[in-house]
């Protein structure tokens, strides 16, 4: 059947800069790439090959399309971990369905099938983790000012008329928003301006971006991430004093409470620590922050034992962490 029906399956890296179509209005076609999601998946056996069914779609529609590959070890992993809702470049063909042939009618899967046409898939990657075919981390940590100007610059047209000695900072999620801070305060999303009078923007576990402006207020600027926006932008309320690190944000409000958004992966959280807060900081070189009560300090997320306020950074920027 496999052989019949000539699919096959290639995991690989696809260039970026690889032509990209839209679903809608998608004929027969050959080597075109796609960057969807995924919204089901069937599996189906015959013989020795796995028929992968999946439900694809982009802002322009949808379309199934078809993963062949042996039923081996290799081939299960890369199914077992196509998941919905993340992003995928894959690259195929585009077949026309006539039933009226019987190595149509044989197909397992047929009557799964709507419409006339299937995108038979020989290349799939997942974009989730890339920023514009560079891996997340290395963009965000090893690359300078400049050279993320450069990616930014050579795959979109978000950077016009905007020099690189504007731009203050520059992030990006997993899902393509491409956030820009220029030194005057100004933040652009996707080349379009979205927010004034911003002292810094960061990512939050490779999926939200957040602007901190100059007075102490924190704005989600992007849409595709976690649930509780309203939460932490709580209608542009003004902070006494905000904690930031890459995992999360920790703003401390003029009632002496704590509000925290961002990783929630913690053995133990103990919730009277962010109630008759005194005041909010980090410990050392950590990503723990910390609490202060009176002349006592608690990690917020019971990581640390209780040290003395002296131990502590409350204010200042400190290694990739900021305290304002």
């Amino acid at each position: 059947m496999t052989k019949k029906i000539n699919f096959r399956k290639i995991e690989t890296t696809i260039p970026y800069d690889a032509f990209i179509s839209k679903i809608n209005g998608l004929g027969r076609v050959k080597n075109v790439t796609l960057d969807v999601n995924v919204v089901s998946k069937k599996v189906y056996e015959l013989d020795d090959a796995m028929f992968v069914l999946l439900n694809i779609f982009d802002s322009s529609g949808e379309l199934p399309a078809l993963l062949v590959g042996n039923r081996d070890a290799d081939f299960q992993t890369l199914v077992q971990n196509i998941r919905f809702g993340l992003k995928y470049r894959i690259a195929g063909n585009v077949s026309m369905i006539d039933d009226s042939l019987d190595e149509y009618q044989d197909l397992p899967f047929r009557n799964e099938i709507s419409g006339d046409k299937v995108f038979c898939i020989y290349a799939l990657q997942n974009y989730n983790h890339t920023t514009f075919g560079i891996d997340m981390d290395e963009f965000h940590s090893c690359m300078d000012l400049e050279e993320q100007y450069n990616v930014i610059a050579k795959y979109t047209n978000y950077l016009n008329d905007i020099p690189v000695d504007m731009v203050e900072d520059i992030m990006i999620s997993c899902y393509q928003e491409v956030v820009v801070l220029l030194k005057d305060g100004t933040a652009f999303i996707n080349g379009k301006k979205i927010l004034d009078d911003v002292k810094y923007i960061t990512l939050i576990d490779i999926r939200t971006i957040c602007a901190i402006g100059a007075e102490k207020t924190i704005t989600c600027l992007t849409e595709k991430g976690r649930c509780g926006h309203d939460f932490i932008n709580d209608n542009n309320y003004h902070y006494k004093k905000i904690v930031f690190t890459e995992f999360g944000i920790a703003a401390l409000t003029h009632e002496k409470t704590v509000k925290y958004y961002g990783d929630f992966n913690f053995g133990a959280i103990d919730y009277s620590r962010f109630v008759d807060v005194d005041d909010i900081g980090l410990i050392g070189d950590s990503d723990d922050i910390i609490v202060v009560k009176g002349d006592k300090v608690y990690s917020l997320f019971l990581y640390s034992p209780t040290v003395n306020v002296s131990d502590i950074n409350v204010e200042d920027y400190l290694h990739g962490r900021w305290i304002i």
